[in-house]
């Protein structure tokens, strides 16, 4: 997935979007499962934690988002992941 190190070049490129530290971290590396989860199922409904979610955004657009940060291109389409994180609760990433 995303080395620690990695996310804090993450947190500083993408205009602090990401707290840069280890609990967000954590945080993130389960928004990063469950994004990847929904783009191989290719779905914009989803399960998690026993509570349903309907994307607020496109499966292309979280595509881009999971192919930028994967590939360590920091450009502004992370802010897709933020969105994820807030829509599920994890309002620290």
């Amino acid at each position: 997935m995303i080395e620690y190190s990695d996310y804090l070049i993450l947190s500083d490129k993408t205009q602090n979007h990401f707290k840069g530290d280890y609990k967000s971290y954590c945080n993130f590396k389960k928004v990063l499962e469950l994004a990847d989860t929904i783009s191989r199922k290719r779905i914009d409904t989803y399960l998690y934690e026993n509570n349903h979610y309907k994307l607020s955004f496109t499966l292309a657009e979280l595509n881009k988002a999971l192919d930028d940060v994967l590939n360590h291109k920091y450009s502004n389409n992370a802010k897709v992941l933020k969105r994820l994180a807030m829509q599920i609760g994890l309002n620290r990433i």
